[in-house]
């Protein structure tokens, strides 16, 4: 394994984004670009097969095939997010909806925690199957879309809400129709680039709390110019407010692993409980000395003493209450439960009919979105214990004087400095791409497709408020200058031009803020990525069988990316406590090949209505990693119109990102929380990635079959069940924290090497760097099923149901295979996920109303041998809408009520702030109007 450490190119800071929002959504709006209109895999107008939702749009954008072909069905599943499904469920941002797909396992939105410096911060990244937003790939239009971060992926935060016609997401891998990324799925997201008319939308949006507000509007446009052309505009905004953990009071605790009271070797119990109310003991708000004669002391108010008295049971540096205490340090005191977001976007699409043969397209779209919170204050837990000197100048006498009775020349003390204020973390992404394309209808049956695409990114990270913890240390050691009895850090006294004011650390508002100059700073982070993509393909049937026409697709494709990540001299020199980004430069060129074939092997005979087979294979050349092929084969059967059987095998790859091969040791987390297999105490440590040069694709063997459903005695009603199997190697990855010494200790030597221990044995730091080191083996099943009923009179019901069972979510990180199904705390699987919607509609009211839940899970199955009370209910959430139409001349209003988590249902004691997909806003309402004509 080799690690990368120096000799990077500095990439320039990328301008201000900030300040140009309003000069290039301008332009979003005036500028036109493409994407193509007939995208790949496309069927033609026809039934939805695989749609049980029963989406008014009757073509298929992505079916995982290249194909164009009337009436076409792919073996692979799809499942369509359509636009009733959106106007009913009113997701203030997009990927709100895509969550509550089953298959959505531990995607990141902006409701869902995550708001740590290791977190997403606010971010919308959808995540397949639970293999990472790394292994989705994201298409707008089915063309891919430019990556908003330094691991390739996209937020799709900064895509046009209000112009989304429908998502539709395969899942299951589709690297040989799409490329690298598409391991566990793909999700296109289809714009409506064939508006007509004027529409609308205003929403706010609030919670049972008074807080956590929303505001959304938005306006679109679309047009004839002419007999020719048609245009499509289209501009967005939204604005959210944070919600901090202190205003849910039954949320403000701490969770940790502490022993468990009634455990004895012989008593079938384990050694261990997950326990509420566990908080700092090694710190206190005014400080506390942890060593020496005059251990235990604190310091009140004015510098004041008093004996520190634990409120509980001591286990390492925390402390187990019987209640909550407010008044007590613990990291997650001052952590978000959502951020405040802000975000815009335009759109713009010109189609132009050549002639009826030949059409070019073209648009272009610009999106940003800008998210802060906050971290902890400068602690023991990221700066360590303070030394504190006998000639401090801040000392209080008393203390002073004990120090002298017991010939104490120095003494550690802990502090939790709330004064200075948390530090606080803005991060801005923004992204425009344009695209030009022609479509062509040549002789016959064929035709050819071209484009060229153009994007750019820029992701940037400002940390305000950051302490610094060498000018910290240096602020802390105060003492009187001799020479005219002022106070100064003793570093003065040898270098008077140092610029270092003193510190008081004793008692609760003691420091001096006018210090936080000195022991403080900003960080900056400028990440600029473009990537050039061009590709044509052409498709036709060259002839026939008795069964019916043989279908192919060829094509070629290029793409380029470059990203440039430059920081401030403080970041780069690490100097920050935490989170000390990195410079990041690199590049990479992606040369592909493919040929796709579809073979019908039999039509009209009894027992066989159909069957085809359907077989791809793509060349691919990376300039980082090389030569890498992927395939797929398989097919369907109907024995008749109301039974398809659908099979499909394919190999898959992820190449290694930028920032895998590249990057350099970076800061993983502050006050990273681990269990100590050897002593099992529960420890804070320092952690870090970094990159690898020597990284290879990733390799998936995925397989899945099916059968679905639309019985003729039943002719509105469907249902497919489908069984998955996704077998990754390969897979590159970091270590978690607590992986690493759960490896160390069970044998893996060459992962001990990255564990620094103090010498007394603790834990201090971990070293994680990518590599190709595991292999991850999933499995289960997916079921979807829709029904309409059509009442008369008394109007329409639709009811839709969903649900993905995880069998198997197995990790081998090369000492053996752990399945992780189940777990929440390391992957956050739980093995069962559902969502289940009604709408009904009788004139112009609709009326929708929908459940969706998590099944039972396991706190953490790494240690499960260790916890006692490892379980955790499964929970589930109800939502439900109403909307009423008016219609005023040739224009429409729609005014709607939408509300989610009605019955207040609260995340497992073991999540109260950021861990695991559960809600922790409660009861949140919504009220906005449509316009549209």
């Amino acid at each position: 394994m080799r690690t990368t450490s120096g000799n990077i190119k500095v990439a320039q800071p990328a301008p201000n984004v900030f300040r140009h929002r309003s000069a290039i959504l301008l332009a979003s709006l005036v500028s036109a670009g493409v994407f193509a209109q007939e995208v790949p895999g496309q069927a033609k107008p026809g039934p939805v097969a695989d749609s049980p939702a029963g989406d008014a749009t009757p073509s298929i954008v992505v079916t995982g095939t290249r194909v164009t072909r009337a009436g076409y069905t792919a073996p692979t599943p799809l499942t369509v997010v359509g636009e009733e499904f959106l106007v009913d469920r009113a997701p203030s941002v997009l990927i709100e909806a895509i969550s509550l797909l089953p298959a959505a396992r531990n995607t990141a939105t902006p409701m869902t925690g995550g708001q740590a410096i290791g977190g997403t911060g606010g971010g919308s990244f959808l995540n397949l199957r639970g293999l990472g937003a790394n292994r989705t790939l994201v298409l707008v239009n089915g063309e891919r879309m430019t990556p908003t971060t330094n691991i390739g992926t996209v937020d799709i935060a900064v895509l046009p809400q209000l112009l989304v016609k429908r998502i539709d997401i395969v899942t299951g891998g589709a690297s040989a129709a799409y490329g690298s990324d598409a391991v566990a799925g793909v999700a296109n997201i289809v714009l409506d680039t064939r508006l007509n008319g004027l529409k609308t939308n205003v929403e706010a949006g609030i919670s049972s709390h008074s807080d956590g507000g929303t505001q959304k509007a938005g306006l679109a446009w679309g047009g004839d110019l002419g007999d020719r052309a048609h245009l499509v505009l289209g501009i967005e905004g939204y604005k959210s407010e944070a919600v901090p953990v202190s205003s849910r009071n039954d949320l403000y605790y701490a969770v940790g692993t502490v022993p468990n009271s009634n455990y004895t070797p012989t008593n079938g119990q384990k050694p261990l409980v997950v326990a509420p109310y566990v908080y700092y003991n090694n710190m206190t708000f005014g400080g506390l000395i942890t060593g020496g004669p005059l251990a235990n002391t604190q310091f009140l108010p004015g510098g004041a003493t008093a004996p520190y008295q634990p409120c509980g049971p001591v286990v390492g540096v925390n402390v187990v209450c019987p209640r909550q205490r407010n008044d007590l340090a613990f990291f997650q005191r001052v952590a978000d439960l959502t951020a405040p977001q802000k975000r815009y976007s335009g759109y713009a699409n010109l189609s132009f009919d050549v002639s009826p043969d030949v059409k070019v397209h073209g648009d272009f779209l610009y999106g940003e979105s800008k998210t802060n919170f906050h971290s902890v204050p400068p602690a023991t837990v990221l700066l360590g214990a303070f030394n504190i000197q006998r000639d401090n100048a801040y000392l209080p006498a008393g203390v002073a004087t004990q120090m002298d009775a017991a010939g104490v020349k120095s003494f550690p003390l802990g502090r939790f400095s709330a004064e200075f204020g948390s530090s606080e973390f803005t991060r801005f992404s923004n992204v425009y791409r344009g695209s030009l394309g022609v479509d062509m209808s040549l002789a016959g049956s064929w035709k050819a497709t071209a484009y060229t695409a153009y994007g750019e990114s820029n992701y940037n990270w400002r940390y305000d408020n950051a302490d610094i913890p060498a000018n910290f240390n240096r602020a802390v050691d105060a003492v009187v200058n001799p020479a005219n009895g002022q106070i100064v850090c003793r570093s003065t006294l040898s270098n008077p031009g140092n610029g270092c004011v003193p510190i008081n650390l004793f008692g609760e508002g003691a420091p001096n803020l006018a210090a936080k100059a000195y022991a403080y700073g900003t960080g900056l982070t400028y990440l600029h990525l473009n990537e050039f993509n061009a590709g044509g393909r052409v498709s036709g049937e060259p002839f026939s069988t008795w069964a019916g026409a043989v279908s192919v697709a060829a094509g070629a494709e290029y793409r380029s990316t470059k990203e440039d990540q430059t920081v401030d001299a403080i970041q780069a020199a690490r100097g920050f406590a935490y989170n000390n980004q990195q410079p990041l430069s690199g590049k990479m060129q992606v040369r592909e090949a493919f040929l796709e074939t579809v073979v019908p092997l039999g039509a009209g005979l009894p027992m066989m209505k159909s069957l085809e087979v359907n077989g791809a294979v793509r060349k691919t050349n990376y300039s980082t990693s090389g030569d890498a092929t992927t395939w797929k084969f398989g097919g369907t059967y109907e024995p008749n119109s109301s039974v398809r059987f659908r099979a499909v095998r394919s190999r898959d790859i992820r190449a290694p990102n930028i920032l895998e091969l590249n990057s350099r040791l970076i800061s993983a987390g502050a006050g990273t929380t681990v269990i100590d297999p050897r002593t099992k105490t529960q420890v804070n440590a320092a952690a870090f990635s970094s990159g690898n040069p020597s990284l290879q694709a990733e390799v998936a063997i995925t397989s899945s079959a099916g059968i679905v459903l639309q019985p003729a005695f039943l002719p509105k009603f469907n249902l497919s069940l489908d069984y998955y199997a996704i077998n990754l190697t390969k897979a590159i990855q970091t270590l978690t924290a607590q992986q690493t010494v759960d490896q160390c200790q069970a044998g893996n030597a060459s992962i001990c090497g990255f564990i620094t221990r103090d010498t007394g044995g603790a834990i201090t730091s971990i070293v994680a760097p990518y590599a190709n080191l595991a292999t991850i083996t999933t499995n289960g099943l997916d079921l979807e099923s829709s029904y309409r009923f059509d009442l008369g009179a008394a109007g329409k019901l639709e009811v839709r149901g969903l649900a993905n069972f995880v069998r198997e979510y197995a990790v081998d990180l090369g000492t053996g295979k752990v399945n992780y199904a189940g777990d929440v705390l390391s992957y956050n699987i739980p093995k069962l996920g559902w969502d289940i919607g009604a709408r009904y509609r009788n004139g112009d009211t609709t009326v929708s109303a929908n459940a969706s839940g998590l099944g039972p899970a396991k706190y953490s199955i790494a240690s499960a041998s260790l916890i006692q009370n490892n379980s955790l209910p499964g929970v589930w959430y109800l939502g439900a809408g109403i909307e009423q139409r008016i219609k005023r001349g040739e224009g429409e209003w729609t005014v709607y009520v939408r509300a989610d988590n009605i019955l207040n249902k609260k995340p497992p004691m073991a999540f109260p702030t950021q861990a695991g997909s559960y809600d922790r806003i409660g009861p949140y309402f919504k009220l906005g109007v449509r316009f549209s004509m």
